[in-house]
């Protein structure tokens, strides 16, 4: 037997999952049936967070100040404690073809 889904989310982005998370929100009277679909083998789209030895980094074309609604939404998700700001002082570097 198939399934009916309510919405498909194509996509596990920021943007996908952000929508798919706002969409629970907005139906608690009535649940969704909601399916995110990736192509990848994990989650997070464009960003992800690599480490090695003693540093951690994020990669991905994209970046993003921390907005009101972006905290918000982190804190909404469970992922307050896992926030981690960097001092706005400090350089950024971009490592580009071996090079900084």
């Amino acid at each position: 037997m198939t399934e009916v889904l309510d919405v498909l989310v194509v996509g596990a982005g920021i943007s996908g999952l952000s929508l798919a998370h706002k969409l629970t929100k907005l139906s608690n009277n009535s649940p969704l049936k909601i399916l995110v679909a990736e192509s990848q083998n994990r989650v997070g789209g464009n960003i992800t967070t690599v480490s090695q030895g003693d540093f951690i980094w994020e990669e991905g074309p994209n970046s993003f100040s921390p907005t009101p609604e972006l905290l918000k939404l982190a804190v909404d998700v469970g992922l307050k404690q896992d926030l981690i700001f960097a001092d706005r002082k400090l350089p950024r570097y971009v490592y580009w073809n071996g090079q900084l």
